[in-house]
């Protein structure tokens, strides 16, 4: 079968099991809340949720745009809701744009994998993206939104590095731990915010 590009949004929920194990019905009721308010992100943003991977959700999309506001609005619906006895859930969020091999079955895409193993790196409250993906939002960006390098990455079972980026925006958070990957590139240093106008490398815009 030919491959096609297009792009996944892979989510997870961070400290799911110490959640289920503290509070299971309250838990049961917060993850069928996160699956309406994930689905609502995705399908206003013209996407599909195509499988649910453990308690997160993988959808995919026509173009890296969509995915990103999806992402975007997914977490300020998140950050919004009301959890009841539950402090909160902490999602993480990956956007992976490359060819896709199966069109039946996307949770078991190559595609679906190196998402996840994006989305594996990250911290609840994060969107991370792949470099294609960021590529394309940082000139076509959702409104408020930018991109932030966060320097060359190993993913598991991948070769070679990848280099890494965040989304940024006003009412998301921005600071977050190192990533988990455990590989990160000498030259992170020089990361910066891409902006619309161009890209920023060590506080000079280009």
């Amino acid at each position: 079968m030919s491959a096609a590009t297009g792009t996944l949004l892979a989510t997870d929920i961070v400290g799911s099991r110490r959640l289920l194990a503290h509070n299971p019905h309250a838990f049961e009721a917060a993850h069928a809340q996160h699956d309406a308010l994930l689905r609502a992100a995705v399908e206003i943003q013209g996407g599909r949720v195509c499988a649910h991977l453990g308690d997160g959700v993988l959808a995919d999309f026509r173009h890296p745009v969509e995915a990103v506001a999806a992402a975007v609005d997914g977490q300020r619906a998140l950050a919004a809701a009301d959890w009841g006895t539950l402090p909160g859930l902490a999602v993480r969020m990956a956007v992976y744009t490359g060819e896709i091999v199966s069109l039946v079955d996307r949770g078991r895409d190559p595609l679906a994998r190196q998402c996840m193993r994006l989305l594996a790196i990250g911290h609840g409250g994060q969107i991370l993206l792949s470099a294609t993906t960021a590529e394309v939002v940082r000139t076509q960006r959702p409104d408020g939104a930018s991109v932030q390098a966060l320097g060359w990455h190993r993913l598991r079972d991948f070769q070679p590095r990848e280099q890494v980026f965040q989304v940024l925006h006003p009412a998301l958070p921005a600071d977050f731990r190192p990533l988990n990957s455990g590989w990160p590139d000498r030259w992170r240093r020089y990361a910066g915010t891409y902006l619309t106008r161009g890209a920023r490398v060590g506080g000079t815009e280009t």
